[in-house]
């Protein structure tokens, strides 16, 4: 019996080698190749941000390029590389489903100040872009790299310490005129 048994499995050693690389290897890798091969969403920049009392408040605005379903966006403070302290992010309004095109966030960022936002930080979105069998297997897309691209964005006004936004015009959009 534990003969034929031996045989039997010896014969079907191929079906899990199979099982391996067709379906377990491209599932651990779904989640950050795809992403960064074919990103969710794309060329994110933040609009307006301005400080509140221990928190940052941000506009954010990206292109989608995908349909998928969006399930969260962690921001952090560091690099995406290296060693990073998670932020709390918190929505007052929670973002409109977008299918393609421009799409707008607005969120709270608890433990950051503006400057380390633009300057230090990057933020991870998860999507489930796969129906079964790769269902809860989420695509992570690079959603924001604060690596200074948006350092114009600050600037500190005479009559408070609190950044504002100017656009191209030089007129302030947000903080204290």
């Amino acid at each position: 019996m534990a003969r034929s048994l031996m045989r039997f499995l010896s014969r079907y050693e191929w079906a899990g080698l199979a099982f391996i690389l067709l379906y377990a290897l491209p599932v651990a890798f779904i989640r950050t190749l795809e992403g960064a091969v074919f990103p969710v969403v794309s060329n994110t920049r933040i609009a307006s941000i301005r400080g509140e009392a221990g928190a940052t408040v941000i506009t954010a605005v990206s292109h989608r390029n995908r349909r998928c379903k969006w399930v969260a966006t962690e921001w952090y403070l560091g690099q995406p590389d290296q060693p990073s302290e998670p932020l709390q992010v918190n929505y007052d309004v929670r973002p409109k489903p977008v299918e393609f095109g421009p799409v707008t966030v607005e969120a709270v960022i608890v433990g950051a100040d503006p400057r380390s936002i633009i300057n230090s930080s990057y933020a991870v979105a998860r999507y489930e872009c796969w129906p079964w069998p790769f269902t809860g297997n989420e695509t992570q897309t690079l959603f924001y790299l604060g690596n200074g691209k948006d350092v114009g964005l600050l600037m500190s006004d005479a009559k408070s310490n609190e950044p504002s936004l100017t656009n191209g015009d030089g007129h302030t959009v947000g903080g204290a005129p």
